[in-house]
């Protein structure tokens, strides 16, 4: 496996660059919905922690419980997802801006943050 220099993450950032490999894709992709899944449980878990502080037994385990299902959905859904959408514009020989990527990356999130609430609310 080949080392992520500086200029390649560069690259997946800038706006208006185009992706024009499978893996190009996938990896800028998943770097968004990555990004955009840290930033909303770190903010969770900041709540938490805020919540929790008088209880200092339970009050640093709830923000790293929280990054680390995050983490796990994220690496899970957020991969398989990723590599389903770049191979589809890899089939059809179209190239990915990074701004579709991040399109892709964050709206993948959104739908699974609005799908969380649905689910929860039919639970109750």
């Amino acid at each position: 496996m080949s080392d992520v220099k500086a200029t390649d993450l560069q690259r997946l950032f800038s706006f208006r660059q185009h992706l024009n490999t499978f893996h190009e894709m996938w990896l800028a992709i998943w770097t968004w919905e990555l990004g955009a899944f840290a930033v909303s449980h770190a903010i969770a878990g900041f709540i938490a922690f805020l919540r929790f502080r008088k209880d200092t037994k339970f009050a640093w385990i709830v923000p790293l419980f929280f990054l680390l299902v995050g983490g796990i959905i994220c690496a899970t859904a957020g991969v398989i997802t990723a590599l389903l959408i770049a191979s589809i514009y890899t089939q059809l020989d179209i190239t990915m801006t990074t701004t579709e990527a991040m399109i892709w990356g964050v709206g993948q999130f959104g739908l699974y943050f609005l799908s969380s609430f649905y689910h929860n609310y039919q639970t109750l």
